[in-house]
C-alpha cells in the first residue's frame, strides 16, 4: 500500500500515540515501533471496552459474527483513511474531544461554518494511521492559499474510505466513518498560533504538533453489522517555521541582517547566525532546456555564503518569527539574478583568463565576467553534474561553455559561482 503525502510527519512523545510533524519522505514502521526516514512513530492503540480479550482475526475479518461490539484494537495493524480536506478553527473555547471519541452524528454544519479557513487537497492523500508518513501538516496547511494570522483551537481533517487492516488478513476491510467522515485534532495546553499570515511570498514550512489520541486512544469496534472508529485526538504545539521568499535589500553584514521583500509588497527583517544557518545556491535550471527543475547544491563554507548575499539576489529564508516580529532564519538559499546563462568563452587571443583575473565572454555586450571574493575563492563545478566542485579554475579556456551566476555590473557580472559544461 503506498502511502504518499506532501503533509504530515508524526513523532510520538506521549502516552497512547503520538504523531509528530516534520519534514520528508517515507512511510513509519509497524503498528508499534520505530518509523523509517528518522521519523519515530510510538504507537500504543487503547481499546474502546476495557479488559477484553482480543478476539481471532478471522472471526473479525470473516463477516463480523460477533453478537455484540468488541474491541478489534489488538488485531489492527493497519488504519487507511484518505484525507480530501482540512480546515483551521478559530477560537479559544473549545471542549475538547467527547470522552467517548468522535460521535457517529451527521455534522451539520458547513465546512467554512464560523469562521472556519479550508481547503481541499488538490489530490487526495491516503495515510496510514498506525504507520504514519513522513511529511509536515505544513504541507497539509498550505493547501489553504492565505492562512490568516490568529489563535486556532482546532484542526479539522475530512477523510473519506476508511478502512481496516486485521493481522493475517488478505484484505483491508472498509470502516464505519464517524462524524460525517471528520477527525477534529484538539489542542490543549496552548493553541495553535499563527504569527504571520501567508500567501505573497509568505509559506508555513514547517508545525511541529504532539498528537494524541485520548485515554481510549484509537478506538476501533468491531460489530456484527460494521467496524468502527471513533477516534479522540489532543495535540500540542511546539514549533510553527515560515519560509520566505523575495528579494533581498539593505543587506548589513556586520549586523547579519536584511531586508526581504515577499510578494513585491510585504517587508520583513530578517537576522541569520554567522556560524549555524545553512545556506544553499539554487540554479533556475539546467541551460538550454527550459523544462528542467531548478537544481540546488549546499554551501559548506559560511564566509563564503554570506559573500555572495547581496542586494537584489532572490533568497529563500527558512525560520521562525521572534515575538517583536524579527525573522530569524536558520536556512538560506540564494537565486542570483539572471544577468548570464550559459554563454560561450569567447574566441579572444587569451586562452581563457585575462592578466586581470577576469575572463570575457562571446557576447556584444557587459561580457566580463568578475570572478567573487577572487579568482581563487570563487566556485568553479561541472554544469552538468554541480556536486563536482573539483574542477577549479584551470577550467576556463577559450572554446569551453560557461554559466556564471552572480550580480549585474558595469561591463559583465560579478560571479560567485561559475559552472563549466553544457
Amino acid at each position: 500500500m503506498n502511502c504518499r503525502i506532501p503533509g504530515v510527519h508524526w513523532i510520538g512523545t506521549a502516552i497512547l500515540i503520538v504523531f509528530s510533524i516534520l519534514l520528508l519522505t517515507g512511510c513509519g514502521g509497524g503498528s508499534s515501533g520505530a518509523g523509517t526516514a528518522g521519523s519515530t512513530v510510538n504507537v500504543s492503540v487503547a481499546t474502546a471496552v476495557p479488559n477484553v480479550s482480543p478476539n481471532d482475526p478471522a472471526i473479525l475479518t470473516s463477516g463480523l459474527s460477533t453478537s455484540a461490539a468488541v474491541s478489534a484494537a489488538d488485531n489492527v495493524d493497519h488504519v487507511w483513511i484518505t484525507v480530501h480536506r482540512i480546515s483551521l478553527i478559530p477560537g479559544n473555547n473549545d471542549p475538547g474531544p467527547d470522552p467517548n471519541g468522535e460521535i457517529a452524528v451527521q455534522d451539520l454544519s458547513s465546512p467554512d461554518a464560523r469562521g472556519h479557513i479550508s481547503a481541499d487537497l488538490t489530490e487526495p492523500e491516503e495515510i496510514d494511521l498506525l504507520n504514519l508518513p513522513g511529511g509536515t501538516l505544513a504541507r497539509f496547511l498550505n493547501a489553504i492559499d492565505n492562512v490568516p494570522a490568529g489563535t486556532y483551537g482546532k484542526i479539522r481533517i475530512y477523510y473519506s474510505d476508511p478502512k481496516v487492516h486485521f493481522i493475517d488478513a488478505p484484505d483491508n476491510t472498509v470502516m464505519h466513518g464517524t462524524a460525517n467522515f471528520h477527525l477534529d485534532i484538539h489542542f490543549v495546553g496552548g493553541k495553535l498560533v499563527i504569527p504571520e499570515a501567508t500567501g505573497s511570498g509568505v509559506r508555513l514550512f514547517e508545525v511541529t504538533v504532539s498528537f494524541v489520541l485520548g485515554k481510549d486512544g484509537l478506538k476501533i469496534t468491531a460489530g456484527p453489522n460494521k467496524i468502527l472508529m471513533r477516534p479522540q485526538v489532543f495535540a500540542t504545539v511546539s514549533t510553527v517555521r515560515f519560509v520566505l521568499t523575495g528579494v533581498v535589500d539593505n543587506v548589513d553584514k556586520i549586523a547579519s541582517a536584511f531586508d526581504l521583500t515577499a510578494g513585491g509588497t510585504r517587508i520583513f527583517h530578517v537576522a541569520y547566525d554567522n556560524v549555524s544557518t545553512v545556506w544553499s545556491f539554487r540554479d533556475p535550471g539546467v541551460p538550454g532546456d527550459p523544462g528542467a527543475p531548478p537544481r540546488a547544491i549546499p554551501i559548506d563554507n559560511q564566509a563564503f555564503a554570506i559573500a555572495a548575499l547581496n542586494n537584489g539576489a532572490t533568497v529563500d529564508a527558512i525560520g521562525e518569527f521572534t515575538p517583536g516580529g524579527l525573522f530569524l532564519a536558520d536556512d538560506i538559499t540564494i537565486t542570483f539574478p539572471e544577468n548570464i546563462k550559459a554563454p560561450v568563452v569567447s574566441g579572444t587571443p587569451s586562452s581563457g583568463w585575462l592578466a586581470n583575473d577576469t575572463f570575457v565572454l562571446d557576447l556584444a555586450i557587459d561580457n566580463v565576467v568578475f570572478p567573487k571574493p577572487s579568482r581563487a575563492s570563487a566556485r568553479y563545478d561541472n554544469n552538468a553534474d554541480l556536486s563536482v566542485i573539483d574542477i577549479g579554475q584551470a577550467a576556463i579556456v577559450q572554446g569551453a561553455i560557461v554559466t556564471a551566476r552572480g550580480y549585474a555590473v558595469a561591463g559583465g557580472v560579478e560571479a560567485y559561482w561559475i559552472s563549466i559544461g553544457p
